[in-house]
C-alpha cells in the first residue's frame, strides 16, 4: 500500500502497530480501530486495501483536485 500511494504522488507515513505501542495505542484511541491497514487520508478513515482501492482512488483524485465521478 505504500508503494502504491506514494506512486500516486502522495507523502506516506507509515506506523508499524506492531513494534510502536504508541501507533498502536493512537490506532485504538483516535480512530477507535485494531484492524491493518488502517489508512487515513484526511479525516476519513478507511480500513483495509484490496477491498477499498476503488473508494481510496476516489479519495486520492479528491485531495489532488480530480473528478472522477
Amino acid at each position: 500500500m505504500e508503494e502504491f500511494l506514494s506512486d500516486k504522488g502522495l507523502h506516506v507515513t507509515v506506523k508499524d502497530v506492531t513494534k510502536d505501542l504508541s501507533a498502536r495505542e493512537e490506532l485504538v484511541t483516535k480512530y477507535g480501530r485494531m484492524a491493518t491497514p488502517t489508512l487515513v487520508i484526511n479525516d476519513k478513515v478507511i480500513v483495509g486495501f484490496r477491498q477499498k482501492q476503488a473508494e481510496i482512488e476516489k479519495e486520492i483524485a479528491l485531495i489532488k483536485g480530480e473528478d472522477n465521478g
